[in-house]
C-alpha cells in the first residue's frame, strides 16, 4: 500500500526519535454473511466489522525493522523484508527437543503443503521429516533461553511471545538480529539450507528475465516443457498450444514446436506465459479438452549462479545449495545403467512396447505389464513391466514430468518391498511368469542381491537421460529404500523413435 494513503505518526521514546507508525484508516463494514438473512429478520440488526492495520518502522543498530499490528503486514510491499528471518531466528534459538508445530512442503507426485502439530513438545525427528524431499517453511517451539520468549514462531516474519515495554523494543530487535546471524541451527537443522523456495520478487524477476533470454535465444539446455500434474495417459490423444479446433495436436510438449506455432513475430514474456498461453490435453474419444495448464506452470528450468542453482518447477522458483545439488547429481550418475540395452520405442502405447520386447526376445524377457496381483486390503499391484532372465525387474515409463516419474519410482518401491516381504505376492508373480522365468521357491524370502530394479525412462531426446532436479531427489530416495532391502538399482534410457506418438 502506498504511504500516502496511510496516517503517519512519529514515535518517540524518552524524547528520542523511535521511527514512525503507519496506520491504515479503519472502515466499518456490514458482514457479508448477514446478507443470508435479508428479508428474514423481524428487526434491523446493526452489526459491523472493523479491521485494524498498522506498521511501526523503527531503526535499531544497523537495520530498519517493521513491526506489524492487526493486519499490518498487508501494508508492506513484497520484497522489502528479509526472507526467512523469522525461521532462521527460531531455528537458532529454539530447543530442538521442544518443537510444537512445523509447516512443510513435500515434493512427491504432487507438492504437498501441510502443517504438523504435536500434542506435546517433541524433537524435530518425531515429526517424520524427509530431509531431502521436504522444505521447512515454519517452526513453532520454545527457545533454550527462557529470557528471550516463552514461544517463537518463525517463517519470514517472527512471532515472539514476550512481555516488553516500549523502551525495551530496540534492544530486543538488536538481540534478534544477533541470533539471526548465528549458525547454531546447523547442529540440528543444517538440511534446511539444501532447498528453499524463492519468495523475494526482486530475485524471481531476475530469474524470469534470464528464463526469457534463454527462450529467445533458443538455449534449451536444462530448459524444457513438462505437464505438471499426473495425467491418465490412456485417455489422452495429445496436446494443443491453442484452444481451437484447427490447432495441431502434438504427442508431447516441446519448446521448438510451441515457438513454431507462435510464429516469427511472437515475443515471449512472463505475463504472456502466465495469463495468455495455456497447454491443453485432448481426449482420445472426442477431441475435446480434458485439462489445461498455464504455460508458465509447464516450464522446467535450471539456472546457475555463483554459489547456488535456481530451479523453476510447477510455476515456482527454488534455490538449491551447490553441495546438495552435487550430491544428488553424483547419486544419479552412479545409478545410470549403461549395460542394459532395451529396444527403441516406436509404439503408441507402453503395453504394446513391452509385449513386443517380450515377443521378439522370448528367452530374455517376459512381459508383466498390467498383470495385476491382488492382496488382501490392497488394489491390484504390478510386479513390473518386463522381467528378464538375468533377474532385471524393469519398470517402463514415458517421461511426462515429475509427477509421472514420482509415480514410477513409487511403483518400483512398493513392488520391491512386497516381493521381498510377502510370500503371497511372490506366488502371484510366479503364477504370471512363464515357466522358464519362475522363482524356484516363492515361499522362501529371495536373495535380493541377485535382483536389479531398473527404472527405464522413455525419452525422445538424443542426449543422455536428464531428469528434473526433484525427480532426481525422488529417485535417490527410492534407490536408498530399495537398497535397504538388498536390491541393486539402476535407471536406464529407452530411446523413442522419431514420430512415435506415445500415450
Amino acid at each position: 500500500m502506498e504511504p500516502e494513503s496511510l496516517t503517519i505518526t512519529e514515535v518517540r521514546i524518552d524524547g528520542r526519535d523511535a521511527g514512525s507508525l503507519y496506520i491504515k484508516p479503519t472502515f466499518d463494514r456490514r458482514p457479508s454473511w448477514l446478507t443470508l438473512f435479508d428479508g428474514a429478520l423481524g428487526e434491523v440488526v446493526n452489526i459491523h466489522n472493523a479491521s485494524s492495520a498498522a506498521i511501526w518502522t523503527i531503526r535499531a543498530g544497523e537495520r530498519t525493522y517493521a513491526l506489524s499490528f492487526g493486519y499490518g503486514r498487508s501494508l508492506l510491499r513484497p520484497g522489502t523484508w528479509e526472507e526467512d528471518f523469522g525461521l532462521r531466528v527460531t531455528l537458532n534459538a529454539v530447543d530442538p527437543l521442544r518443537i510444537r508445530s512445523i509447516d512443510r512442503v513435500k515434493f512427491d507426485a504432487i507438492s504437498q503443503h501441510s502443517q504438523i502439530q504435536a500434542s506435546r513438545e517433541a524433537s524435530i525427528v518425531e515429526f517424520g521429516l524427509d530431509v531431502e524431499q521436504d522444505i521447512l517453511r515454519a517452526v513453532t517451539g520454545k527457545p533454550r533461553d527462557a529470557s528471550l520468549a516463552t514461544q517463537l514462531t518463525g517463517k519470514d516474519a517472527l512471532k515472539a511471545d514476550v512481555r516488553l515495554i516500549l523502551s525495551d523494543v530496540p534492544n530486543f530487535l538488536i538481540r534478534l538480529t544477533e541470533i539471526f546471524h548465528q549458525d547454531t541451527y546447523k547442529e540440528h537443522f543444517s538440511w534446511v539450507d539444501q532447498v528453499s523456495e524463492v519468495r523475494d520478487p526482486t530475485v524471481t524477476q531476475r530469474l524470469d528475465e534470464e528464463l526469457i533470454t534463454k527462450i529467445r535465444t533458443r538455449n534449451f539446455d536444462r530448459l524444457w516443457l513438462a505437464i505438471p500434474d499426473r495425467v491418465e495417459w490412456e485417455g489422452v490423444a495429445g496436446f494443443k498450444y491453442r484452444d481451437t479446433h484447427k490447432a495441431s495436436v502434438h504427442s508431447d510438449v516441446y519448446f521448438p514446436t510451441f515457438l513454431e506455432e507462435q510464429g516469427e513475430h511472437f515475443v515471449p514474456s512472463i505475463e504472456t506465459f502466465k495469463r495468455h498461453r495455456r497447454i491443453y490435453s485432448i481426449s482420445h474419444e472426442n477431441d475435446l479438452t480434458v485439462s489445461s495448464w498455464a504455460f508458465y506452470r509447464c516450464i522446467y528450468c535450471e539456472i546457475d549462479s555463483d554459489t547456488d542453482t535456481f530451479l523453476l518447477n510447477n510455476g515456482k522458483w527454488y534455490r538449491v545449495r551447490s553441495d546438495f545439488l552435487a550430491l544428488v547429481d553424483n547419486s544419479f550418475d552412479e545409478v545410470i545403467n549403461r549395460d542394459l540395452h532395451l529396444p527403441e520405442f516406436c509404439y503408441d502405447k507402453e503395453e504394446d512396447y513391452n509385449e513386443s520386447v517380450a515377443e521378439n526376445a522370448p528367452d530374455t524377457f517376459c512381459a508383466m505389464d498390467q498383470q495385476l496381483i491382488y492382496l488382501a486390503g490392497r488394489d491390484g499391484i504390478e510386479f513390473c513391466d518386463l522381467y528378464s532372465s538375468t533377474k532385471h525387474i524393469i519398470h517402463v515409463k514415458r517421461y511426462r514430468g515429475s509427477a509421472t516419474l514420482s509415480h514410477l519410482f513409487s511403483q518400483g518401491v512398493v513392488s520391491g518391498e512386497l516381493f521381498c516381504m510377502i510370500p503371497e505376492f511372490r506366488e502371484g508373480v510366479n503364477a504370471r511368469l512363464r515357466e522358464a522365468f519362475r522363482i524356484a521357491n516363492p515361499s522362501q524370502r529371495p536373495a535380493n542381491e541377485e535382483f536389479e530394479v531398473v527404472f527405464a525412462v522413455v525419452s525422445k531426446s538424443r542426449n543422455p537421460l536428464k531428469l528434473p532436479f526433484f525427480s532426481r531427489v525422488n529417485l535417490r530416495n527410492a534407490v536408498q529404500r530399495l537398497r535397504a532391502f538388498g536390491y541393486k538399482v539402476s535407471v536406464a534410457k529407452i530411446q523413442a523413435a522419431e514420430g512415435a506418438r506415445i500415450t
